[in-house]
């Protein structure tokens, strides 16, 4: 939830401006998933999948070790 409706929220903050809201709002999920459901494949936005998909193996994965 945080990834994809929290950084969009956080961008809409009024503490954030010149660009920095459109930056935190690129980090979120929401931004990238709104691209791709227009039909626009992007290789950001691939990218972005693909990372986050690595990072929740990745400490999914040194979860499981941990508990060895």
């Amino acid at each position: 939830f945080i990834l994809y409706a929290g950084f969009e929220s956080l961008s809409q903050l009024a503490l954030f401006g010149d660009g920095i809201d459109y930056i935190v709002s690129q980090i979120g999920m929401q931004f990238h998933y709104n691209s791709i459901s227009r039909g626009v494949l992007d290789t950001r936005d691939l990218i972005y999948f693909v990372s986050i998909l690595i990072i929740f193996l990745a400490a999914t994965r040194l979860t499981l070790l941990k508990r060895r």
